[in-house]
């Protein structure tokens, strides 16, 4: 039924920007609305369904599952998976990710802040934080130097940290065959599992880490291109990770200067 509405949308030069089992989101033209109502309410009609519409002031999408919506009037605000900075509070199972980083791209496209001027004055440690779960054939370790030798560390298996300019490198290794792997992209860490009050300029963030995981959620989203997009020879098309390192940051408009 909801593939019947989208084609009729669609014939009707008004597109359908995404659509699920919940409902489908549309780019109108002020001059198609009485079209998208006669259509609508014939819809709900035919299929005895009572469906009703919302006005978005701006929607920021990557996909279905990450996005934020900002609806009309600009009080009300809804968030979604990757660009939702209290994700971690929704889902519990995906763990506590950089809220920062979320904090940023909204600020980005809601407000036109640059990111590295929203890094810059966030001044809760916590929220450049990462958690890293291992299993428990695991143990996370790092290195450090005592007395001119080097000593492995073990830490707790649960182990929280922020990307920093000076650190450790932490990393998890098997407990039957001592094998290691590095954690944050062997980045330095410094691990916060205790909160402590050392003032935020003293933390040597890696203020760049953050911007460059900041941008990996804003390229695809204003070039229009998926990662996930797989390459395909017969084609000749390329994957979306290489399209998106080919146009970094070089936007086109994607729609027309109409009125919406």
């Amino acid at each position: 039924m909801t593939m019947t509405l989208v084609e009729e949308l669609e014939l009707n030069g008004i597109h359908v920007i995404s659509a699920n089992t919940d409902g489908i989101v549309i780019k109108l033209p002020r001059d198609k609305f009485d079209v998208y109502k006669e259509i609508t309410d014939r819809w709900n009609e035919v299929n005895k369904m009572g469906a009703d519409f919302e006005e978005y002031e701006r929607l920021v999408s990557r996909d279905i599952n990450n996005y934020f919506a900002i609806f009309e009037g600009g009080e009300d605000i809804e968030y979604k998976g990757a660009l939702d900075p209290k994700q971690y509070l929704k889902d519990l199972k995906k763990g506590y990710d950089m809220p920062i980083v979320a904090l940023a791209v909204f600020e980005y496209f809601a407000h036109n802040i640059p990111v590295m001027e929203t890094l810059q004055k966030h001044t809760d440690i916590l929220d450049f934080c990462k958690t890293q779960n291992v299993g428990r054939q695991f143990e996370v370790v790092y290195d450090k130097i005592e007395n001119g030798k080097i000593v492995s560390v073990h830490s707790q298996r649960h182990v929280r940290f922020y990307v920093s300019t000076k650190g450790v490198i932490i990393q998890k290794e098997n407990v039957n065959d001592h094998k290691r792997s590095k954690l944050a992209s062997g980045l330095p860490v410094q691990i916060l599992n205790s909160l402590d009050d050392v003032p935020i300029e003293t933390r040597n963030i890696n203020y760049k880490y953050y911007y460059d995981e900041a941008w990996k959620i804003i390229n695809p989203i204003k070039l229009g291109i998926s990662p996930t997009t797989k390459a395909n020879s017969l084609k000749g098309t390329k994957s979306g990770k290489s399209l998106l390192k080919k146009y970094d940051k070089d936007y086109l408009i994607l729609f027309d200067e109409e009125d919406y």
